[in-house]
């Protein structure tokens, strides 16, 4: 189509932001053999602002392309361009690649993807490592364990200390839900100590959303691996001298989280000692806490 080799800017802009109202309209086949061409030139367009509506069509209209335009075209020119291109680009560059995966199978994704969200994970924007890490989960249905490299799990790692307490949060909830899909041994052997510093991050959202991933892990991993090993590690934490009292709330509402996994006599016999403790604490928000728990 013309329309996205005009001279004009603003017209490769609005074929750009409809590209995947044209491509529905079309067909896959239609747009498989003839639009994608025009199409992929913008991806690496003289303006911005027709790159980025470009690489937000992108996602939209991944399902009109054939894995073999997909594999010989567009990711090649995602490869080309996206380390130079603004914030903007390069966090829907993320959410593009993560679409992909379904489309071009494991071992596409795995040599040709993958590398490159690494490197993504590791941008100088947090917009662009959040983006990666909000969208990481729908790879793990393709490449399954696989997605837990040595390298890869050193990067999670570095980003549980991000500066922004969202992408950190990011991590925790993407550490959750592999975790749960995976099941417990694969938690156990890679990724537990990575979710585990949700007790002592400084912001509140970080902590809120590792004690609501707990829940769900207890309710997959049983109460065995809970009174086990979960439990014994929060109390170790919650009786850390000097600390702040927000970790210790922390820990209070992680033993909450995980009760309904448990029995009636595994409660009374491991959390409860510490309800108790907590009763006495010199802080009132930390009586407050548990005082809402044993309610």
């Amino acid at each position: 189509m013309q329309a996205g080799e005009d001279k004009s800017w603003k017209v490769r802009l609005c074929f750009a932001k409809s590209f995947a109202k044209f491509a529905e309209a079309f067909g896959k086949e239609i747009s498989d053999n003839n639009l994608i061409q025009t199409f992929t030139l913008l991806l690496n367009d003289n303006e911005p602002e027709v790159k980025n509506a470009a690489i937000t069509s992108l996602s939209l209209s991944l399902r009109f392309n054939s894995t073999e335009k997909i594999c010989n075209l567009i990711l090649p020119t995602l490869q080309n361009h996206y380390a130079d291109s603004q914030t903007s680009f390069k966090a829907g560059v993320a959410l593009a690649l993560c679409e992909m995966a379904h489309i071009v199978g494991k071992d596409y994704t795995m040599n040709k993807i993958l590398p490159i969200l690494v490197e993504l994970m590791k941008d100088d924007n947090a917009e662009v490592r959040l983006n990666v890490v909000q969208n990481l989960i729908k790879l793990a249905d393709i490449v399954q364990t696989d997605l837990l490299s040595p390298g890869f799990l050193t990067i999670l790692t570095n980003i549980t200390k991000d500066a922004q307490w969202r992408v950190r949060m990011g991590v925790i909830e993407l550490v959750g839900d592999i975790s749960v899909k995976f099941g417990k041994d694969i938690f156990v052997k890679n990724l537990e100590p990575i979710f585990m510093q949700y007790l002592t991050n400084t912001a509140a959202a970080v902590r809120q959303m590792g004690i609501q991933k707990i829940a769900n892990m207890a309710v997959q991993f049983k109460g065995d691996w809970v009174i086990s090993s979960f439990v014994p590690k929060i109390i170790e934490c919650y009786n850390v001298e000097k600390q702040g009292f927000n970790y210790r709330m922390a820990c209070l509402q992680s033993l909450a989280a995980v009760m309904p996994s448990l029995k009636k006599d595994e409660i009374s016999e491991c959390l409860v000692p510490t309800f108790v403790k907590a009763c006495t604490d010199k802080v009132p928000n930390v009586q407050f806490a548990v005082a809402r728990i044993l309610k």
